[in-house]
């Protein structure tokens, strides 16, 4: 994906506007999460640019202040009225709340069913054949974790790799 692209699509997950977030700060955001880590896919790019523009929201919501419902004066007469409107929770809280939303279950496709290393997983036992067909698969990603090795070659003294001692 291109730049423009990959910000489009975080608009887009985020249903925000230019209006919430200029498009010189993403870019910004973007060029800077790009040069910190320039081996990042596009999918986890997008994450951590979406988790930025949420932390950016938040700071900036704190330096301007506000509550997240409308605050309605008037006045009549000698009089004031004030009228609250919403919750009166603030900017900040809310996009705090977006982003601890976004951060528990990500609404990317694809970063269903992977993990950051989007790796190799073999969970339990397997046959030898069918480690070796996996962790020698071109089209797998990742390096994979192995967890406690134990030889294919049966004996009566093999040892737990996940006991505690």
């Amino acid at each position: 994906m291109t730049k423009e692209e990959i910000i489009a699509y975080v608009y887009l997950i985020m249903g925000i506007s230019e209006e919430e977030i200029p498009l010189i700060i993403i870019e910004t955001l973007y060029d800077i999460r790009k040069a910190a880590q320039p081996d990042l896919d596009d999918c986890l790019l997008t994450y951590y640019l979406v988790l930025d523009c949420y932390t950016w929201l938040i700071r900036n919501s704190i330096s301007k202040g506000g509550i997240a419902g409308a605050r309605i004066r008037e006045r009549e007469g000698g009089l004031e009225f004030e009228e609250q409107q919403g919750q009166g929770k603030s900017y900040a809280d809310y996009w705090q709340t977006e982003r601890d939303k976004f951060e528990a279950s990500p609404n990317l496709p694809c970063l269903v069913g992977n993990s950051d290393s989007r790796g190799k997983v073999i969970i339990g036992g397997v046959r030898l054949d069918e480690h070796t067909r996996v962790t020698t698969n071109s089209n797998s990603m990742g390096n994979g974790y192995q967890i406690g090795c134990i030889s294919s070659t049966r004996s009566s003294s093999l040892s737990n790799p996940f006991r505690l001692t």
